[in-house]
């Protein structure tokens, strides 16, 4: 699962591995990291000792900007779970944290952080990682498209099975016209790709 800095989260960590899936997410404003290796941390149910300090506990580095760290379950449980549901999750788990810099010309170099449940650096490189999260985005241009372009910003069907109905059409038909820009531009790409070779 691939999700943004707003489902980055204990229990939504926690939840994945508990079904065995994995999850990539942007961190959270507010969490705060440290990536020096072997550093304090601010235990679970104590107040950190000085401004600033991470909660979570350092376990081993694979580069500067990427480690490996215990998250602890904090005190207060979210309002969308249940207290049979929060005391379920366990009390810790193990999560990776890694960051990287976005240099784009004429604009400000952004540095992103992001929380993988991946553990493995060999399997899973920091900037696999990255690139994956990248993809993001354009699931967040469709949606845009899907909004605005064909007007879905607001539905209007007033049942459950209405809502479902209006939503599969949207999809068929935003599918098919992806569909046919594909077929044109592999036409075009095929039609100058056989004039080039023509010419020779």
């Amino acid at each position: 699962m691939v999700a943004d800095r707003g489902f980055c989260s204990f229990a939504h960590l926690a939840l994945l591995m508990a079904r065995g899936a994995h999850g990539v997410f942007r961190l959270h404003q507010k969490q705060i990291v440290d990536f020096t290796p072997g550093r304090a941390h601010a235990r679970p149910g104590q107040r950190a000792p000085h401004k600033g300090m991470a909660r979570s506990r350092w376990i081993r580095a694979y580069g500067l900007m990427d480690q490996v760290v215990e998250y602890f379950k904090p005190a207060k449980r979210p309002a969308w779970m249940s207290v049979a549901e929060y005391a379920a999750l366990p009390e810790s788990i193990v999560v990776r944290e890694l960051r990287y810099r976005i240099t784009a010309a004429g604009f400000r170099t952004q540095e992103v952080t992001l929380v993988t449940t991946l553990l493995d650096a060999e399997a899973y490189p920091a900037d696999a990682l990255a690139e994956l999260y990248m993809t993001r985005w354009r699931v967040e241009e469709n949606i845009k498209s899907l909004k605005y372009t064909m007007k879905m910003d607001v539905l209007k069907c007033k049942t459950v099975d209405g809502v479902h109905k209006e939503l599969t059409m949207y999809a068929i038909a935003y599918n098919l016209v992806r569909l046919t820009m594909g077929r044109r531009r592999c036409v075009k790409v095929s039609n100058r790709i056989g004039s080039a070779s023509s010419t020779r």
